[in-house]
């Protein structure tokens, strides 16, 4: 089996193989989570040797970077336009079955572009159930090894089934005809291997990896004067809010007490607006979204970064397994991390394993106040946390390490699969 210990060196004069992309992501240099994270990984992938299968919708709001431009195919998997209104709630879940079942045919469209191409290995990194079964019927018209790339386990909660199958079943034969699997976590290779009674053939788990090349060694900030800054950046989706709400009340009371401490939410304003008249009750600051070429310096400014993870049980499948993209990111800035989130929390385990960052492990106001409490008085050790940090991302997450493993990698499954 193939794991990420292949160090890359065999690529020096080594053609990789064509690859076809076939993802809900635009490869657009201003998204962020699944986007950002196929960005940093393929953008120094050679010249005309990526075609890129996306959505029409996302490259039209996020266009891709212009060396995959020219080899991109835009698709929309919705036939039959859904309804925005209370209609839609009815009628919706009858046009999604009719779109599922018309999207087979208005893929072979597309086939001759794709056999034109010649792609010689078949990546799938679904984001959304429409893209499963592109990735699907895809791969069951191509003549090359498929290698499917899961960032999360957003499909357990799917129970979606049309007439002729359903999601699970769709991603069960993607799984089992891949070649090989990328995976986001440890964690998320064995929950799919449980649950689907699958072993992969090869795997490699792969993160975000950080370009360190355009970034200053981090000054090490011991103590802090004035305010105590908490940054949070990033979505705020259910798998983060309750975890996130706690955290908000308990940095609300400790300003009611007298602190001098600010949490700050760098989001979308869609994710502010959802729970906007609660983030103002706690005196929540919105420091809007951050470019990504701006983030690190952003990071930089705070006093300690925030990541949360869901403690509710509807959402266990994703906190176990759903490594998140910013928590490499925080790495990269040498500021210290703070986890919130269950004891099995794959974040949480992450800065554990790796012994660089603080963890709570308890959805309650007065646990979260005395954890702030503990931080801000051992900055000492906070410093030590986000050194270390640091260490590890240029260790084991800097750019160029992970794309030569990755395109090792690639080029071993493109040619040695069957």
């Amino acid at each position: 089996m193939i794991e990420s210990s292949i160090d890359g060196s065999e690529l020096v004069s080594v053609e990789l193989p064509k690859i076809l992309l076939v993802t809900d992501a635009s490869l657009s240099a201003k998204g962020g989570g699944i986007n950002r994270t196929l960005l940093n990984l393929f953008d120094q992938y050679p010249y005309g040797r990526i075609m890129l299968f996306s959505s029409i919708k996302t490259i039209h709001q996020h266009p891709t970077i212009p060396s995959i431009r020219k080899q991109t195919i835009s698709f929309d998997p919705e036939f039959i336009p859904c309804f925005s209104n209370r209609f839609g709630t009815i009628i919706n879940p009858i046009l999604q079955i009719i779109n599922f079942e018309i999207l087979k045919i208005n893929l072979l469209n597309y086939i001759q572009d794709i056999q034109i191409f010649k792609p010689q290995l078949l990546i799938i990194c679904p984001n959304s159930i429409q893209f499963i079964l592109i990735g699907y019927h895809i791969s069951n018209q191509v003549d090359c090894p498929v290698l499917i790339y899961a960032m999360d386990d957003w499909i357990g909660a799917e129970h979606v089934r049309w007439i002729s199958g359903s999601a699970k079943q769709v991603i069960y034969k993607l799984l089992k005809k891949s070649s090989a699997w990328l995976l986001i976590s440890e964690q998320l290779k064995n929950s799919f291997s449980s649950h689907y009674k699958l072993m992969p053939k090869h795997s490699m788990i792969v993160n975000n990896p950080i370009d360190l090349s355009d970034k200053k060694l981090p000054e090490f900030k011991t103590f802090y004067q004035g305010t105590f800054k908490i940054i949070y950046a990033g979505s705020i989706w259910p798998m983060h809010y309750d975890a996130l709400a706690t955290f908000a009340k308990a940095v609300f009371e400790l300003r009611q007490e007298g602190k001098s401490i600010e949490l700050i939410l760098h989001t979308q304003e869609s994710f502010w607006s959802n729970y906007k008249e609660k983030w103002h009750y706690w005196q929540v600051s919105y420091g809007k979204l951050i470019p990504y070429n701006r983030l690190n310096q952003c990071l930089q400014s705070a006093n300690l970064l925030l990541v949360v993870s869901s403690f509710m049980p509807d959402y266990s499948f994703l906190t176990r397994s759903s490594f998140q993209t910013k928590l490499t990111d925080y790495m990269a800035s040498g500021r210290p991390i703070l986890s919130v989130g269950p004891e099995y929390s794959v974040c949480n385990q992450f800065l554990k394993k790796w012994n660089c960052g603080w963890v709570c492990e308890m959805n309650q106001v007065n646990e979260i106040k005395k954890t702030l409490v503990n931080i801000i008085k051992h900055q000492s050790k906070s410093n030590d946390f986000a050194r270390r940090a640091f260490a590890v991302v240029q260790e084991n997450f800097d750019k160029k390490q992970v794309q030569a493993k990755l395109y090792s990698f690639i080029n071993y499954v493109a040619h040695n699969s069957i």
